[in-house]
């Protein structure tokens, strides 16, 4: 790592700074401020008279006991899916793995919509089919739902430690006279510890910040993203959500730093040097097929889930007439659906742009340039990822609705927010390749003669185009789906997609949300598709 010499880094790392101040820093203290407002004075009064109310006290214990449950069964599922594809001769593995990546490429709450469509109190199964009133609403639903929505996510990460680990230690322990069971607890889980807990801190992070699936199936189960928004909009009382942020933002920050002194601490190698390619062995019949007949019931589930989804979009009127009707894909073509479908693909597109440049040349000064407030940027570029999406909406809303700066209504703010919600997860992948990459071959290009702008264009961002196209894709298609932070910023005129959807629920038009959220996924797939078809497997967007 070399010290700053060149005038356009000292400019680029200048400006960055004053962006994470603008857009990072200055609102969540905006926030903060707020809280402590009581009638003109600072105080925290605010605090005091929510704790002392047995409605937020409630609020919190049921986010905090979603996070755990739902966290609890979607890594329970994702192991399920995991071991099933990565450690066992069960057929049809790459269908299940399929059906594990289906949640990721539609929004969260599509899963509580489906779910609503097929269960709930008109739904298609319990009361067509079956014939009876089967309540969804409240905390049972919800756990349901999240642990659908949110179990891609573990089985990213468990399967990733899975390939990472080598058969032949567990293989050896089981020659040594050690069964399959002891195996698994004593060498297996150990070494997958990481894998869990970084699945644990995101699913955690994730469900606490999510706000399409409390709003829409719990009921009369409220919990920090829901109650923040009826603060903030409804009741207009910002104080109180200020209040409900900070007290969202603890448990996110706790997971986080726990997460990170564990296993700074603990040494997870398995590989130390070439290993041999070995075949899987049969899996013991006891334990694959359980787990297979588990792993397809969640999949038959998934799979009806989004057929609802389509069958939706072409039925009249949900619930009571399923007669074909082009009505509703019409609408989402030239409609007010359609625009708000338009505004979504175009201020994703801009935000993914920006997002790829911006995130790959922080991750390079990171990894190849030294100078003060270098931890700083560090720190803000990983802190925004436990950041739920709520609080960094109400800190948008309240900050830049007043001079100097004046954003809020205007399709800027919206655009913004999509950039720095998803920068970490584009930095972390350009400092995972520029780790990969020896700076050896920069001083060599400069020894040659080449300014470092030139060795940058020829050498640094080819090597680069991999996680560049990763953090493109990766923003677009969060910003394309995201809600808990844009619906605290849109307006009638520049309105989203997912906003769109959910406001269509709640007015009971499940046609025109199903048909909107079709044409959400459909894009979604193609763009993968096309992804997949220039770049092949040189880009891994769902391999961690």
């Amino acid at each position: 790592m070399k010290k700053i010499k060149e005038p356009w880094v000292f400019i680029f790392i200048i400006f960055c700074m004053a962006l994470f101040f603008m857009f990072i820093i200055f609102p969540l203290s905006n926030v903060l401020r707020i809280s402590l407002d009581y009638e003109g004075t600072t105080s925290f009064r605010n605090y005091y008279e929510a704790f002392s109310k047995s409605y937020y006290r409630k609020v919190f214990y049921n986010s905090l006991l979603m996070a755990g449950i739902s966290m609890l069964g979607a890594m329970t599922v994702g192991f399920l899916f995991a071991y099933l594809v990565i450690n066992t001769n069960a057929p049809g593995k790459k269908i299940f793995r399929f059906i594990a990546m289906l949640p990721l490429i539609s929004p969260p709450f599509v899963v509580g919509m489906a779910f609503i469509m097929l269960f709930g109190r008109r739904g298609l199964i319990t009361n067509h089919l079956l014939g009876f009133l089967f309540n969804i609403y409240g905390w049972h639903g919800l756990f349901f739902v999240q642990t659908l929505s949110f179990f891609p996510l573990a089985y990213l990460f468990i399967s990733s430690s899975l390939k990472l680990f080598d058969p032949n230690l567990g293989y050896a322990a089981q020659n040594l006279g050690g069964n399959r069971f002891h195996v698994f607890r004593t060498i297996e889980f150990p070494l997958m510890m990481p894998g869990i807990l970084g699945c644990a801190l995101l699913i955690s992070t994730s469900i606490l910040s999510d706000f399409g699936n409390p709003l829409l199936i719990g009921g009369r189960f409220d919990v920090f993203a829901t109650s923040i928004y009826m603060q903030a909009t409804v009741l207009m009382d910002v104080e109180t959500a200020g209040v409900l942020s900070l007290f969202l933002l603890v448990p996110t920050l706790i997971l986080f730093l726990i997460q990170a002194q564990y296993l700074s601490k603990k040494s997870f190698i398995t590989v130390t040097g070439s290993t041999t390619q070995i075949q899987l062995k049969p899996t013991n019949p006891w334990v694959k097929w359980p787990i297979f007949i588990s792993c397809l019931i969640i999949s038959i589930l998934v799979v009806l889930l989004y057929v609802a989804i389509i069958v939706g979009s072409f039925s009249k009127v949900w619930g009571v007439d399923y007669s074909f009707t082009w009505k509703y894909i019409k609408e989402a073509v030239i409609g007010s659906p359609g625009r708000a479908l338009r505004n979504s693909l175009t201020f994703a597109s801009i935000a993914a742009i920006i997002n790829s440049f911006i995130s790959v040349m922080i991750a390079y000064v990171l990894i190849r340039k030294k100078f003060f407030g270098r931890g700083l940027m560090d720190f803000l570029s990983v802190v925004l990822f436990v950041i739920p999406g709520t609080i960094m909406g109400l800190a948008y809303v309240t900050t830049f609705n007043v001079p100097p700066l004046v954003l809020t209504g205007t399709p800027i703010i919206i655009v913004i927010s999509m950039v720095f919600r998803y920068m970490p997860l584009g930095i972390r992948g350009g400092k995972a390749a520029l780790s990969q990459i020896s700076p050896y071959l920069e001083e060599a290009s400069m020894n040659l003669g080449a300014d470092s702008i030139l060795t940058m264009k020829n050498i640094v961002f080819p090597l680069l185009k991999s996680p560049f196209f990763f953090a493109l894709l990766y923003t677009f298609m969060k910003s394309f789906t995201t809600l808990s932070t844009v619906i605290f910023l849109v307006t009638p005129r520049y309105s989203v997609a997912s906003v769109y959807i959910i406001n269509m629920v709640e007015s009971g038009l499940w046609g025109s949300a199903a048909a909107l959220a079709l044409f959400v996924i459909l894009i979604c797939s193609i763009l993968l598709l096309l992804i997949h078809v220039i770049l092949g497997d040189k880009l891994q967007l769902f391999q961690l």
